[in-house]
């Protein structure tokens, strides 16, 4: 039997996320009424699914210190890179957005279930956002000072041919 309060939440429907612990979750749903409490029958949790997170880069780049959150749930994790696979959950059964970021890349976004007790390999591959010189100069051509033709040195306008 245990008690707990949430303040500042909205009429409404909602869902309580609970992580009983390392391989158990649920989810309940319920109906918040405005200035009231809200009774909630007995949560049994159940063994949850969990996504093992292989990351890789393209064009062979590292990847350090990524991150990746599960949307809506408050699972998130960070610090992974492309040399160790990450578990992430427990989540009960079901599919899920996954969101990640790394300095250097752009952010991207996946799919994908999970079943109770199982894990869903994910193979993620980040793209390079293109910020370094070194990566510009792969996307547009460098002149042989090395200038991009992106960060507008070494570029001609049409000013330049009169």
């Amino acid at each position: 039997q245990g008690r707990f309060t949430l303040e500042d939440v909205p009429a409404g429907p909602a869902e309580l996320f609970v992580l009983a612990t390392a391989n158990k979750a649920a989810r309940v749903p319920l109906t918040v009424q405005g200035g009231q409490s809200v009774d909630v029958a007995d949560v049994s949790p159940r063994a949850g699914g969990t996504f093992f997170v292989k990351l890789h880069a393209r064009g062979n780049r590292r990847v350090a210190e990524a991150a990746v959150t599960v949307e809506g749930t408050p699972i998130e994790a960070s610090g992974l890179d492309d040399n160790a696979p990450r578990h992430v959950g427990p989540l009960p059964t079901g599919c899920y957005g996954l969101s990640f970021s790394a300095r250097g890349f752009i952010s991207t976004s996946v799919q994908d279930c999970v079943d109770a007790g199982k894990q869903t390999v994910l193979n993620v591959e980040l793209v390079p956002d293109g910020s370094s010189a070194e990566e510009r100069c792969a996307l547009a051509g460098c002149g042989g000072d090395g200038r991009s033709a992106m960060d507008g040195r070494g570029v001609k306008s049409p000013e330049d041919s009169h």
